[in-house]
């Protein structure tokens, strides 16, 4: 009895997905064996029975809708034919009254034809007679078909088969119509004196036959070759069949395998011996199943074909299924009430009660609990939740505490590091307005007045750019030095380079550039460490000294890869440097360029700071060919200021939103017009 009990015990206690498992299998068995009896038993069997039904029906009353209007028509062609007005006018054309008699006896047919037209082809001249109500009436030939015209093939070909009877849907150029052409032909075969068409209107044809069917249900007409002669698509229309050598179009084309083309001859023979009845094939059409149907005209040598699609055809009116249908949704919604109520008490209940204490945990609310009593996932999931819920709560006052702990520390970090920022940017600072000390700005400025231009741009605070400036009785000197590096290295290379700087002009003087490079090239030598000058520090300065002799009016130039820029007449020419670099780890040689005042308005030097600068819309380095452009626009300016803040739009408006690359520095200055110096 207890070994009962417990055996019963854990059979209830089923695992949640267990239960989930077993109810949903039960719904969905049930659907499907409700989906299986109403569907397969109802359903299918009363649209094939409707479907074979309406596709045999619809096909045998389009015949008759075919058959009506053509065999008038072909009639009344016929019995023109048959005339012996006609006949001797094929015969005798050229004799007036037989043509005036024929044109008029078929004139009187003509009021009796649906298409309200004829023509008239006579074979030894070729000539076209042609009257439909629509062009004004004449007794003349329209024109004269020729056996070496393209369009005109149709004739010859017609003339020389043994049918009576031949119809075509052609497409005439020379007309400009579209017609379903009844040919008859006037005289015995092999003697063909011509033929007789009358035409209908293959726009009113095709909508009369084909497109007055309701959606799934398609109506059409082939040949005895399977060529379309009649279709929804005007496209798939074979034209020109009775001239044509080649079928392209053609019913079997737009079947779906080998088997269907082969099931589709087999039918058209069975339709062709049973006397008019419908013959059925199932077969696929365009891609979708379909049932076809199909039916002989044996007048027309032609067969009307229904094609029935099962997906998109309407066999079945909802007042037939509508109870099944009710009964179904009926029993689907008492299935559906009994699966949302078991999944809610037995599986959403819990997990809102879940959510609920995850939510406040995830609040803060380290204290909750679930204390679950159930045995099943849920439980073990509430009985994990408590026990992670007790571990955190614990491990959360740990680490508050620790946390504090290492708030304070970083906070008393972060004390020290903003004092010691403050007294770097304090030194950099103090640094900055020694370094500037150190530049002859002031004696620039006095000296030249307006005619200066002195741009200085470090990267930082301090820069490793630097000018120098000094003037003698002859004339002045103009030079700029760019250290490698930028910020505090840079700037403590700028200091080297100003003691060099002096230290040389003291022994060169003024007037020689070149040897003047040469010299601070050799101090910076002997400056720096032995190991400096190696390849693992860089240590070398670019720089470019002018003198301006105003006495003589000369400018001497020499630099160390640094150009200098010459505004003359003739626009800005630029002076390039030597290709050595002082202090590099091959020593250089520099030579002076002396050349005239004469003509030259402006001089400029710059460092390359400037010339690799990123801006425009590629972020391309600005290039010496645009500083050249920016220095025609400055020496048009009269005053210092005009001109360095000029620069400053300039290339802020090209830097836009890119960062600095390196210190930036031009020097220049604005010459005096040639006669103006003269007259001095």
């Amino acid at each position: 009895m207890a070994e009962s009990d417990r055996r019963g015990s854990a059979g209830l206690d089923l695992g949640l997905r267990a239960k989930s498992m077993l109810l949903f299998a039960l719904c969905a068995a049930l659907i499907v064996a409700l989906a299986w009896l109403i569907g397969m038993q109802v359903v299918e069997s009363i649209r094939r029975h409707y479907g074979e039904a309406f596709a045999r029906e619809h096909t045998l009353l389009y015949k008759q809708r075919l058959l009506a209007p053509l065999n008038r028509e072909l009639a009344l062609a016929q019995r023109l034919a048959s005339e012996e007005l006609v006949a001797a006018f094929f015969r005798e054309e050229k004799s007036p009254g037989r043509r005036s008699a024929a044109i008029g006896e078929a004139e009187a047919y003509r009021k009796l034809m649906a298409g309200q037209l004829y023509a008239l082809v006579v074979a030894a001249s070729g000539n076209y007679y042609l009257n439909d109500g629509k062009l004004p009436f004449s007794e003349q030939p329209r024109y004269t078909v020729h056996p070496d015209n393209q369009n005109d093939r149709w004739f010859f070909s017609l003339i020389q088969r043994p049918d009576p009877v031949q119809l075509n849907v052609s497409q005439d150029e020379h007309l400009k119509t579209t017609k379903v052409w009844l040919n008859v032909m006037v005289g015995e075969a092999g003697q063909r004196l011509g033929l007789i068409s009358a035409g209908l209107d293959l726009t009113g044809f095709l909508r009369d036959y084909v497109q007055n069917t309701q959606a799934g249900v398609s109506a059409m007409v082939i040949d005895g070759q399977g060529a379309l002669m009649a279709h929804a698509d005007p496209a798939r229309i074979q034209y020109q069949v009775a001239g044509s050598t080649r079928i392209d179009h053609t019913l079997a084309r737009y079947l779906g395998s080998e088997q269907d083309r082969q099931a589709l001859q087999t039918a058209m023979a069975r339709s062709r011996s049973a006397s008019g009845d419908v013959v059925t094939l199932e077969a696929v059409l365009d891609g979708r199943r379909q049932l076809l149907a199909l039916s002989y005209l044996p007048e027309l040598q032609w067969y009307a074909v229904t094609a029935l699609d099962w997906d998109r055809a309407q066999l079945i009116s909802m007042d037939r299924i509508l109870p099944w249908l009710i009964a179904a949704l009926g029993m689907l919604a008492l299935l559906f009430s009994l699966l949302v109520f078991g999944v809610d008490r037995g599986l959403l209940r819990p997990l809102a009660r879940l959510t609920a204490v995850a939510s406040a945990f995830g609040r803060g609310e380290y204290q909750v609990r679930i204390a679950s009593r159930r045995k099943d996932e849920l439980g073990q999931l509430a009985r994990v939740f408590d026990t992670m819920a007790e571990r955190v709560d614990r491990h959360a006052a740990e680490l508050e505490d620790e946390v504090a702990k290492r708030t304070q520390e970083l906070s008393e970090a972060n004390q020290h590091m903003a004092v010691a920022h403050q007294h770097i940017q304090e030194s950099l600072r103090y640094a900055r307005l020694i370094q500037r000390s150190l530049l002859p700005e002031d004696e620039f400025r006095l000296r030249l007045g307006n005619q200066a231009l002195l741009w200085l741009q470090p990267r930082d605070v301090v820069g490793g750019d630097l000018f120098i400036f000094r003037a003698d009785q002859s004339g002045y000197l103009l030079g700029v030095i760019d250290c490698a590096g930028h910020g505090v290295p840079g700037a403590f290379m700028t200091m080297l380079a100003h003691v060099a700087a002096d230290l040389a002009l003291d022994q060169a003087g003024l007037a020689d550039p070149a040897r003047l490079i040469s010299l601070i090239d050799t101090r910076v030598r002997s400056m720096l460490p032995a190991e400096g000058a190696g390849h693992l520090l860089a240590t070398n300065m670019d720089a470019a000294f002018c003198y301006v002799n105003e006495r003589e009016q000369l400018l001497c130039f020499a630099g160390a890869k640094l150009p200098l820029f010459v505004h003359t007449e003739n626009g800005i020419e630029r002076l390039p440097g030597g290709r050595r670099a002082i202090a590099e780890r091959r020593q250089g040689e520099w030579h002076n360029e002396i050349r005239p005042l004469a003509g030259v308005s402006a001089l400029y030097l710059a460092t390359d700071g400037l010339f690799d600068q990123a801006g425009g819309e590629e972020g391309f380095g600005l290039g010496e060919r645009r500083f050249a452009d920016w220095l025609v626009v400055l020496s048009g300016l009269q005053d210092a200021a005009g001109r360095e803040q000029q620069l400053e739009q300039a290339m802020q408006a090209w830097r836009g939103r890119h960062e600095l690359r390196d210190d930036m520095a031009v020097v220049g200055v604005v010459l005096s017009q040639p006669d103006t110096v003269q007259q001095e």
